[in-house]
């Protein structure tokens, strides 16, 4: 389910995910990869989870914010590269563009999954 060795200080390295925004100096553009350790923020949920012992409902809330995470990722990327395909920007622009949609939409899914099974689970508790 949850990997058992995630602390909660691992959180912070999605502090990391601000050299992203270095990506946008033209020399600099592979840094928009950056972009996606936004992700490592969702550690701080999941060790809270850690300390549950899993059962039938925390499965079915993992479950349950995976799909909604992923489809809302996934459909974000879609649209964006539809809309991004109908500019009349430069190539590499676009290119530029496409690389901080795709990590910026896969780093946030990384987080809101955590984020989401959390609040699901303390939801159902109440």
């Amino acid at each position: 389910m949850f990997n058992q060795r995630v602390s909660h200080w691992m959180g912070y390295l999605g502090f990391l995910g601000c050299l992203g925004f270095l990506g946008f100096l033209p020399q600099l553009s592979f840094a928009l990869i950056f972009f996606v350790f936004f992700g490592f923020f969702g550690f701080f949920w999941e060790s809270k989870l850690n300390k549950e012992k899993p059962d039938e409902r925390l499965v079915e809330n993992l479950a349950r914010a995976k799909n909604i995470c992923w489809r809302i990722g996934f459909g974000a990327i879609f649209c964006l590269m539809i809309l991004l395909n109908r500019t009349s920007l430069n190539f590499s622009i676009k290119y530029h563009c496409l690389i901080a949609i795709i990590s910026l939409s896969f780093g946030l899914t990384q987080l809101f999954i955590p984020f989401l099974t959390y609040r699901f689970d303390k939801n159902e508790e109440s």
